[in-house]
């Protein structure tokens, strides 16, 4: 203990330690009533609000199934069937039917060009358009002409020549018999002792110069024929060299293989050209074809079944031809829009462009082949009568394409205004409005076919007029009860 406090001051700081203790235990059955009671009350609390949400729940539900004194009024169409076929709508693009670049197939200055050898202008088949300079040609020609006459005449002295050698084959022959009758005679005499031994061999010597002889001849028309056959060889020759002159000389006029538009022309007049250098290029005229894309289903649609195995290709038909290149030969209606008038075509859906689907639109790029390029206006089209001018179907024109599907299994047609985002479809049943999940298969701008099975029929009736917070269920009255 310090030395400055005094026993006093240890006396009351004892009592003050001991009235503290006592008000502490004063206050410790109060703070354990609250510390158990609270928690109790905010358990109670959560416990009544969250029956108090239920029952307004439930309330709410009650009040949406239970029909409201103002249930709303519905306009409703009817569904019916429909297998007459449909129409597939695409758009497309007018492409040539066929392009040719005519190269020259021989060389030399080119001393003509035609006007109509221009760019745009249209030419008329086997019309004249250039000109390679010919006199080259005329000589060739000239030369393997008088090559073959020559030919001729040297075969025509070998005929002579042979045809002499053979009567002296034959002159040669009634010797060599001769020879041989005075052989006999004098081998005759020798037994006779007519004739010496030296005139025997005078005769044998005889017989056997004439049997030479006509060894000789022989020998001689072996040669000439041999020589003859030479030179009707080299006739040959000549003559088909003479024939290639002659074509070479043809080829010197180069024309217009097809009715059609010059579209390229690469040379002028005067200038020169090698054998394959390029001319022009030429676009057919007399159709036109139609690029467009359509999607797998709508082939389906169309009759195209790429389950069906290839047929047996013709004798024009190669045979990488043989798969499903070819499609069903539907009509096909192109039209195009130029404001003031509508002009239409016939075609015919032809094949696919190459294989594979396009990656940007997921379609398979299809062609229609149209045979008739001149079109005809719209009957309603005010403007358009026995006077009007028809429209050629040009290169790069964007159109629409209208193919006309053949008989299908039954679908169902419904207004446009009835089929909801998601293809949704609410139907009237028993004054309650019923849900369906249709899949649409086309649309003409005021009805749609769906296909069946999914519950629609064609006595049901369907709301054409808007809808807010509809739900399965919902009570409404249909406009006209």
């Amino acid at each position: 203990m310090p030395e400055n406090e005094s026993p006093n001051q240890e006396t009351s700081q004892g009592a003050a330690d001991s009235t503290v203790t006592n008000i502490d235990r004063g206050r410790a059955p109060s703070g354990l009533v609250l510390q158990l009671v609270v928690p109790i009350l905010i358990v109670a609390v959560g416990a009544a609000g969250y029956m108090t949400l239920i029952r307004a729940g439930e309330a709410n539900k009650e009040n949406e199934t239970a029909p409201s004194p103002t249930t709303p009024l519905v306009e409703t169409a009817s569904v019916s069937l429909h297998s007459t076929g449909f129409e597939i709508k695409a758009d497309g693009n007018v492409v040539p039917f066929r392009e040719i670049e005519v190269a020259t197939e021989v060389g030399g200055r080119v001393v003509f060009k035609s006007p109509s050898c221009r760019r745009g202008h249209f030419v008329k088949k086997n019309m004249v358009l250039l000109q390679v300079d010919r006199r080259d040609y005329d000589l060739e020609v000239e030369r393997l002409t008088q090559e073959r006459t020559q030919a001729d005449e040297n075969i025509a002295e070998l005929d002579v020549e042979i045809a002499n050698t053979r009567e002296l084959v034959k002159l040669a022959d009634e010797q060599v018999q001769l020879a041989g009758k005075d052989l006999k005679r004098l081998i005759d005499l020798v037994t006779r002792d007519a004739a010496t031994d030296a005139q025997v061999d005078q005769g044998k010597v005889n017989e056997l110069s004439s049997r030479n002889a006509r060894l000789v001849l022989k020998h001689r028309i072996s040669v000439l024929t041999a020589r003859r056959n030479r030179l009707v060889a080299a006739s040959a020759l000549a003559a088909t060299q003479l024939k290639r002159a002659m074509l070479d000389l043809s080829r010197c006029e180069i024309v217009a293989p097809i009715d059609g538009v010059i579209i390229n022309d690469a040379v002028e007049q005067d200038s020169y050209v090698q054998k394959g250098t390029p001319l022009f290029v030429i676009e057919d005229t007399s159709a036109v074809e139609v690029l467009c894309g359509l999607r797998m289903e709508d082939l389906v649609w169309l009759g195209w079944n790429a389950d069906s195995k290839p047929q047996q290709p013709t004798t024009n038909e190669p045979d990488g031809n043989r798969h499903t290149s070819k499609l069903p030969s539907r009509p096909v209606t192109i039209s195009y829009d130029m404001g003031s008038q509508v002009f239409f075509w016939d075609g015919v859906l032809d094949r696919f462009d190459g294989l594979g689907l396009d990656q940007r639109t997921r379609t398979a790029p299809c062609r229609i082949v149209v045979k008739d390029p001149y079109g005809k206006c719209s009957p309603l089209d005010p403007g358009c009568s026995a006077n009007t001018r028809r429209m050629p179907l040009m290169r790069g024109m964007y159109v629409s394409v209208q193919i006309k599907t053949p008989e299908v299994k039954p679908l169902l047609r419904i207004p446009e205004n009835a089929l909801r985002p998601g293809g949704v479809i609410w139907e009237i049943a028993d004054g309650q409005l019923k849900l369906h999940k249709v899949e649409a298969v086309s649309a003409n701008g005021s009805d749609v076919l769906v296909k069946t099975g999914s519950g629609l029929t064609s006595k049901s009736r369907v709301v054409v007029s808007p809808l807010v917070s509809a739900f399965s269920g919902m009570a409404v009255r249909e406009a006209g009860e």
